[in-house]
């Protein structure tokens, strides 16, 4: 198929533009690095968006930094990531173009331009699209994890590289205090913790049971709590990974588990007895078997 070159940033929008099997029929944003197209894949009659790195920035840097993106986006799962198709180079590497999926509906942008800040709601509904999706950054926002239902992917957000990918049919995740490790829930009722960059498997906390939707680290990074479909509630400590406490007292799937701020480990002797204060809710009703639990949510 015939390739004809793109300057994204002249010549009047009604231009139609070919490249590969790819109809460029407008402009409908730019960026410091480049050019938005709405278009058309040809052989499957899909309507695509189209990103063209801008003309002025073809110095190396630029390159290698718009082809990590596509590397990036590539391998990134959930429901608001839009699905990247292909990515190209043409006029001898000139000229590069990453071709996605077109999201219908209001961008980001616009809606935090109509509305303003998201509050904490607003926010875990947005991302929470998905009941297999899941995301956390590490407490310094170097570290960020992403799964949408698979194996988890942890990036380095200096580089926007992925360094690590663990764990399989991931329903939770989350990092330490310190962002060192990463606890996951999975849906066949394992929760594991991971070490941040490395790899290694640190501990095995528990197997054999019910899917692990929601997974918390204590402040002091000392205990796990996971919180499974079925309602139970289990506290782990890391370092030995001894089951310290569990209850089943909603007999109801847990939507949402954290400790409060003076929440330590003590003493694993003391099984069941240390100061864990854990909030849970549901989707319509929140119950507190526990001292200390407090309600949010609805």
């Amino acid at each position: 198929m015939k390739v004809f070159s793109i300057v994204p940033d002249v010549g009047p929008r009604s231009l139609w533009h070919t490249l590969r099997e790819y109809i460029l029929r407008e402009q409908i944003g730019a960026g410091g690095y480049g050019a938005v197209y709405r278009g058309e894949q040809l052989p499957l009659e899909r309507d695509v968006v189209v990103k063209v790195l801008h003309a002025q920035r073809s110095d190396n840097d630029s390159r290698e930094r718009f082809l990590r993106e596509a590397k990036l986006a590539s391998q990134l799962r959930h429901p608001y990531a839009a699905h990247v198709y292909a990515f190209g180079a043409e006029d001898q590497g000139s000229l590069l173009w990453i071709a996605m999926e077109l999201v219908q509906g209001v961008s980001l942008h616009d809606w935090l331009g109509k509305h303003g800040p998201m509050s904490l709601e607003q926010f875990v509904a947005f991302f929470d699209a998905s009941e297999y999706s899941a995301i956390a950054f590490s407490a310094d926002g170097h570290w960020l994890a992403t799964s949408g239902g698979g194996d988890a992917r942890v990036v380095d957000t200096t580089t926007w590289k992925p360094v690590l990918r663990v764990g399989s049919r991931t329903r939770s995740l989350r990092f330490d205090p310190r962002g060192s490790r990463l606890a996951i829930g999975t849906a066949s009722g394992d929760a594991a913790i991971w070490a941040v960059p490395g790899g290694e498997r640190i501990r095995h906390l528990r197997e054999v049971g019910e899917i692990v939707d929601r997974i918390a680290w204590s402040p002091d990074g000392a205990l796990v709590v996971t919180a499974s479909r079925d309602g139970m509630e289990q506290v782990f400590e890391v370092t030995s990974g001894a089951l310290l406490s569990q209850g089943n007292y909603l007999h109801a799937r847990i939507r949402s588990v954290e400790f409060d701020a003076t929440s330590k480990f003590e003493d694993p002797s003391r099984a069941g007895q240390h100061r864990s204060r854990a909030r849970r809710r549901r989707s319509r009703l929140c119950q507190h078997p526990m001292p200390g639990c407090r309600r949010h949510g609805r």
